[in-house]
């Protein structure tokens, strides 16, 4: 009943908080990310540099995959979050082409060498029909031997370390915030239903309330989807020159590389 009421407020996630969305990560590495990725497209000897980031967000990455000598699109549903990422592509001075599309809608005019999808946009695809549209839009976008990294929850490490409620404070133009995580988890449907509830400090207005439902992955059903969608798996693991196998104590979430298939 929790669950159905919240849903019932609930807008969109990356709607109500796209600009708070930077200062809640503002301590995310997205250029270590980013020059860990070039390591690895050139360790499997891809020459082009035509880039898509599918579910680019605020265009973080794809501002360093730019100063990188990539040529990125980015592409996102959230036009609010679209808007962040022109800012900071602007005051970056670099070009990165932005389209506000659906994922799983997005027919592009000409392949990419590469397409990345980063910080878990995989696991915002709660059931297996619009997984398997994803992994679609991922192989329509791509050339044949191109690569596909991207990263997502992983079903052990959830399990292992289980989900938690968090509280942090933040800041954000001479503003304090307080974002409170509150998580349901849902076993039969490998989902947990994330609550966020941002308060803002000394301003009378109601508290911004977004529900994030996030699906975690095993690798035997990944394996699976790759291979119904044109790719096979080449690695897997966290992230790394190439990536590290999994510990003991397995990670909240995996980076996989796939290739198009010739």
């Amino acid at each position: 009943m929790l669950l159905k009421n919240f849903s019932m407020r609930n807008n969109k996630p990356f709607i109500k908080t796209a600009s708070l969305y930077d200062a809640i990560y503002a301590k995310k590495q997205y250029g270590q990310e980013a020059r860990v990725i070039n390591k690895l497209i050139r360790l499997y000897n891809v020459k082009g540099k035509r880039l898509i980031d599918l579910g680019c967000g605020t265009g973080k990455h794809c501002v360093e995959f730019a100063r990188l000598g990539y040529m990125p699109t980015g592409i996102d549903c959230s036009l609010p979050m679209l808007t962040i990422a022109k800012q900071n592509i602007d005051a970056s001075g670099r070009f990165v082409n932005l389209i506000h599309t659906k994922i799983d809608s997005y027919k592009p005019r000409k392949k990419f060498d590469v397409a990345t999808s980063l910080f878990h946009v995989l696991s915002y695809q709660t059931t297996n029909d619009s997984v398997e549209k994803y992994f679609r839009a991922a192989s329509r976008c791509i050339k044949p031997g191109g690569l596909f990294i991207f990263d997502c929850w992983y079903g052990p490490g959830v399990f292992f370390l289980a989900p938690k409620n968090s509280k942090r404070a933040l800041r954000f133009n001479n503003s304090r915030f307080t974002r409170n995580k509150k998580s349901m988890w849902d076993t039969e449907q490998n989902l947990v239903h994330v609550h966020h509830t941002i308060h803002a400090h000394g301003k009378k207005i109601p508290p911004t309330h977004e529900l994030h439902s996030m699906r975690y992955f095993f690798l035997p059903e990944l394996t699976l989807f790759l291979s119904m969608t044109g790719f096979r798996l080449l690695e897997w693991g966290t992230l790394g020159t190439p990536l590290k196998p999994i510990g003991k104590i397995p990670s909240w979430d995996i980076w996989l590389i796939a290739q198009k298939n010739l």
